[in-house]
């Protein structure tokens, strides 16, 4: 991929982010998501209750997890970041490099969906993994997924 595809794809999460909801409906998530929140209940050695979700876009997966946990999100895009909050008022979303954020609390759940395939290098790639680690409580559970 060349820099001008790389910066023509960010548009699509900043200024182009209104096409989200035409191209990507919430209701295209519910079965995956449902998939993955089976997944987090069954492998977690505690009960599940409390989820942080890295690089949460515009919060169609949340759309489903909040039926099961409490989500807190976080996203680098603040144009995301508002569509989710309007999808999923009352879920705490959080402005934020899910690379280098700390935020003081844990989780019993961690995810980081598709966003983790836009980490670039393997460092990219271990600071997301340490900044799932850090916000995990013992004994919750870290999900990824990449296509």
């Amino acid at each position: 991929m060349n820099p001008s595809d790389e910066k023509d794809i960010r548009r699509l999460y900043h200024d182009l982010s209104w096409i989200w909801p035409i191209v990507s409906p919430p209701e295209d998530y519910v079965e995956e998501t449902e998939l993955f929140s089976r997944t987090i209940k069954e492998k977690a050695a505690i009960k599940v209750r409390t989820l942080l979700h890295l690089g949460c876009g515009g919060g169609r997966n949340d759309y489903t997890f909040k039926k099961y946990f409490e989500v807190t999100g976080l996203d680098l895009s603040p144009e995301m970041l508002g569509m989710a909050r309007a999808l999923n008022p009352g879920l705490n979303y959080i402005l934020g490099d899910m690379r280098t954020i700390r935020l003081g609390t844990s989780f019993d759940g961690v995810v980081a969906l598709d966003s983790i395939n836009y980490m670039k290098t393997e460092d990219d790639l271990l600071r997301t993994f340490q900044t799932a680690y850090r916000h995990l409580n013992p004994g919750g559970i870290f999900l990824t997924f990449a296509e």
